[in-house]
């Protein structure tokens, strides 16, 4: 805001239109006005005099710059140079993410295959968005994991004390526990959004999973009944599996509560998996769940399996895209994970697996149980699911859609509920699309954004995340081209590399969305919230 100048009454008439500019450096002479950056001209508003109030588009997201105003006349006239300091940096808290016991070493990989960071929603029933961080390696002899609950609060500077550590249940190891995760889905039905961790049984044969049931709101749970496991499911015939609970696919058992998907996994040992499981959700759990390898109508286990190797390194909701009142679930197969497989819940498939003893296999002729094309194939024939995300509107149609990466070709596909192709574009860092998510409305326009990162730390943009904001059509980014597709909003702090991004919802109730961060350097993983 400025007062309004009048006419200075040296030929021409008043202010006609304000030309604006903007520049990392100060803008304070003819020469740096020229190089600065040129933004729309602004019409004035108010009579000289009064308070002029403009709304300027355009400007950098995240950065720190210099904006400069010249007022232009009816003759072309321009008046002086005024520029100002702008700061549209996000501001950030952070957390050190350390293991349950010795430390974890960034020169070596983790064993994660989803996305280390993950949305919980209001886990806690406190009225604020909640996120869980999880990491496993191997440090020399020994395998070292943890899992983290960051749970939100109007002063974020103070999330470090705001956290909560899930216990590991009897029944699994406390080595390794914590290798994959997921969370935000309602398993029970009581309204309030579950975790469900990966590991391993005592003996490690096969793959445990330990469900922890959030609170509903103003309920007053505490944390240690938070940090219980509330069932424990025991599988010998699963290895290292991706995760899912957001999704109600079959309703057998029961109506709104969500499912538990397993992936199959990627492990040599396991003869390369081609089923994924499906756990139904139901309003009780028992204590121990000892095997669901074997399907079953009447315990609300079901697998579907694929003709190729590796079915569902990943999986996914893919929300309810077909508008019966039902989910479907995405899930990825093959040697290099080139094949996708879309599974339709509803009445019809729960006749199919009824009649099958809860097991279904791929044949291509159940239109249920189907396989998606690459609409992008032509740009990315090598891969197709490095990692998927849907559920959610992103071309304000009213119907789901969803986002699968393609890591090998450096690819994103946007496809619709009817799986047409909204978007494909691709940038130039080595496996962009392996790790990225659905950011929420990062910008505020009302249209859900898409975050990624850069897993190659060889590329001097591997300490940067990449937000990218959606048009309206779930078209992303800037410069709508396929190819080099622009980044709407950068990250880079703090130093280190960003091995995992995600959006968070709002974490300090302020009512705008945040992302979160996973940085890895000197040893340490940090989750840093911008906010």
């Amino acid at each position: 805001s400025f007062t309004a100048p009048g006419d200075d009454q040296s030929g021409g008439d008043r202010v006609q239109v304000y030309e604006a500019r903007w520049s990392m450096n100060n803008i304070n002479n003819e020469l740096t006005w020229e190089s600065a950056r040129i933004l729309e001209d602004l019409t004035p508003t108010v009579q000289p005099g009064a308070i002029e109030t403009l709304m300027i588009e355009g400007l950098p997201p995240n950065k720190s710059f210099y904006l400069a105003l010249r007022a232009r006349d009816d003759v072309g006239r321009l008046g002086a140079v005024r520029s100002s300091l702008i700061d549209t940096r996000l501001s950030t808290a952070s957390v050190d993410f350390n293991p349950r016991t010795g430390a974890w070493d960034s020169s070596q990989p983790t064993f994660t295959t989803g996305n280390a960071l993950t949305s919980i929603g209001d886990f806690d029933g406190d009225g604020y968005d909640d996120l869980i961080v999880n990491s496993a390696q191997s440090v020399g002899q020994s395998f070292i994991s943890d899992i983290l609950v960051i749970k939100g609060l109007d002063d974020l500077n103070a999330l470090s004390a705001n956290t909560l550590a899930l216990s590991v249940p009897l029944e699994m190891s406390s080595s390794l526990f914590g290798i994959e995760l997921t969370a935000g889905g309602d398993v029970n039905g009581d309204g309030a959004p579950d975790i469900v961790v990966a590991g391993y049984p005592q003996d490690f044969n096969g793959s445990a999973f330990a469900v922890y049931f959030g609170c509903p709101l103003a309920q007053n749970c505490t944390n240690s009944e938070l940090a219980t496991a509330d069932s424990v499911i025991l599988s010998p015939g699963h290895s290292r599996t991706s995760l899912a609970n957001r999704g109600d696919l079959v309703q057998n058992l029961a109506v709104g509560c969500d499912d538990i998907v397993l992936g199959g996994g990627f492990d040599p040992s396991f003869s390369y998996n081609r089923f994924v499981t499906v756990i139904e959700g139901r309003s009780q759990w028992p204590a121990v769940i000892q095997d669901v390898v074997t399907p079953s109508m009447d315990d609300g286990i079901y697998s579907f399996t694929s003709t190729y190797n590796n079915a569902g390194v990943q999986v996914s909701t893919a929300g309810d895209l077909d508008g019966d009142g039902t989910s479907e679930i995405l899930f990825s197969a093959g040697d290099s994970i080139d094949h996708l497989h879309l599974v339709y819940g509803g009445a019809t498939l729960e006749t199919a697996l009824s009649n099958n003893g809860g097991a279904l296999t791929f044949d291509d002729t159940n239109p249920d149980f189907i396989e998606i094309d690459n609409p992008c194939a032509d740009l990315g024939p090598t891969s197709f699911g490095t990692m998927i995300r849907g559920g959610v509107d992103l071309n304000g149609d009213n119907a789901s859609d969803f986002v699968v990466g393609n890591a090998s070709d450096k690819l994103m596909v946007v496809m619709s509920s009817d799986l047409q192709q909204l978007d494909c574009f691709r940038r130039g860092e080595n496996r962009f699309g392996s790790r990225f998510d659905l950011a929420g409305d990062i910008n505020g326009d009302g249209f859900t954004d898409l975050i990624a990162n850069n897993e190659d730390n060889t590329l001097s943009n591997a300490e940067q995340v990449f937000v990218f904001y959606n048009d309206g059509n779930a078209q992303f980014g800037s410069d709508q081209v396929v190819t080099g597709r622009g980044v709407s909003l950068s990250a880079s702090a703090p130093s280190g590399q960003k091995i995992a991004t995600s959006g968070v919802g709002d974490m300090n109730d302020d009512g705008q969305d945040d992302f979160a961060v996973l940085s890895y350097d000197q040893n340490v993983l940090k989750v840093t919230i911008y906010y």
